[in-house]
This record gives C-alpha cells, structure tokens and sequence, in this order.
C-alpha cells in the first residue's frame, strides 16, 4: 500500500513538473530576440534565378526591422507568404532558432524556357508562369521565339520545352524554339548549320527519335554541314535536304 501510495506521488510531481518546465520553455522561446538572418536557396546548379545574398536582401527589403525584434512578434506565416510572392520563389520555409538566427529557406522556380518577345524577355517554367529576366539570373535553357505573342501558356509549347529540358542529349543540342504557330516549330540546333522542321508536337517522342537516330547512324562527321534541312513533320519520315 505505501509502494503505491510513493508511486501515486511520483506521478503527480511529474504530471504537475511538465507543464511548469513547457511554461517556462514557450516563454524562453516567445523572449527569443532575432540576431541574424540566413539564407538558402535550393536551385539545380545550373538555373540560379535568386541568390542566397540577394535572398537576404529581398527578406530585409520586405521587413526591415526583422533582426532585433522578439519571436512572439514576428509572423512566420506572413513572411513566408511575402517570400513566395517573388516570381523566383516558388516555396518558402522559415524559423527561428533558439540561438536568434533565422533561417530562411527557399525553392526557386526552374525555368524551362527563355522566350523572347515583342513585351520583353521572360523564363518560364513548367506551370507556364512568368519569370522576368534580369541581369543577375543565368539559366541554361532553350530560347523561344517567333510567334510567341498567343502561344506563350500553350500546351504544346510547355510540352516541347519540357521534353527538351529533361534530356541530357537534347539539352544540349537544341538551341532555339522558333514558334511558327501552335501546329508548327522550327527547332535551331547547337551543332550544323540546319534548320529542324519540327511541325507539332503530335508524334513527339518519334520524332525525337527518328532525329536522334539520324544524328547518332545516318550522318558521318561531313554531313553535318551539308543540310540545310531537316523535316520531321510527316509521320515515320526524316526528310534532308541539301543546301
């Protein structure tokens, strides 16, 4: 009877220390003063659209007084939300450590494309949203001209851009998107002095591969500058014609 009585006891004293240690535990972290801020941007390497440093200054820019004020007045859920209003950002992630430092951490967007157009110069990614370029951004990415004023949230054109994005070998040979129409795309390649008459991008993944086949088996090392075209436009046919 005494054993469960001490242990009755010891139950309570630990039932009744948690709330006492949380208590003073939320109220160390609401007193928790911002020393610093620093910042991490998650990008592939090769597109940098944002900076870590120009990360910083866009947070500082957007709330000026954030280092120095305490944890129990800054609203996490508002700055990430300012955050990923930038075009870059597509995700935001922020907290505060117990030391004053905050972390802000973000996913930039990962364009596919840089169109250029009668309205400027714009990348965009997959979700065919707009990125403005500037000066500071270098994304290696496939340039989209011609008519593009009415085909930039195409389907077929986000398509055919994030077909050559995902390719090792196709990135690095296609050079250029020239838009025709919607049902028609001359592509531009790095290598050759050709043009690709590509027409749309029904028969898509046959067509890359009839073109990949051509390149790889069909020409030798001197034909490559004997071409001046190369249609793709009819199904299950590689049509070369000589300059």
């Amino acid at each position: 009877m005494t054993r469960k009585i001490v242990r009755m006891m010891a139950m309570v004293l630990v039932l009744s220390y948690f709330p006492v240690v949380m208590y003073f535990v939320g109220d160390a972290k609401a007193s928790t003063v911002c020393t610093s801020v620093t910042t991490v941007v998650d990008n592939s390497g090769q597109n940098v659209l944002v900076t870590a440093d120009g990360l910083s200054r866009i947070v500082l820019r957007a709330f000026p007084d954030l280092v120095g004020r305490r944890a129990d007045s800054i609203d996490l859920a508002a700055l990430e939300r300012t955050i990923e209003q930038q075009p870059v950002v597509k995700q935001c992630d922020a907290y505060l450590t117990a030391g004053g430092v905050m972390h802000v951490i973000v996913s930039q967007r990962e364009p596919i494309m840089r169109v250029f157009g009668s309205s400027g110069s714009y990348y965009m990614d997959a979700e065919a949203y707009r990125i403005k370029a500037g000066r500071d951004m270098k994304a290696r990415t496939v340039v989209v001209n011609g008519n593009v004023g009415a085909l930039l949230d195409s389907e077929s054109l986000i398509s055919l851009c994030k077909y050559i994005d995902a390719s090792r070998f196709w990135k690095a040979q296609i050079e250029q998107v020239y838009v025709v129409s919607d049902s028609e795309y001359i592509l531009v390649p790095r290598v050759g002095s050709h043009i690709i008459l590509f027409g749309g991008t029904d028969n898509m993944e046959e067509k890359f591969a009839n073109l990949k086949a051509l390149y790889k088996y069909g020409w030798d090392k001197k034909e490559w500058n004997v071409y001046s075209k190369v249609n793709l436009k009819y199904k299950g046919q590689v049509i070369c014609t000589k300059k």
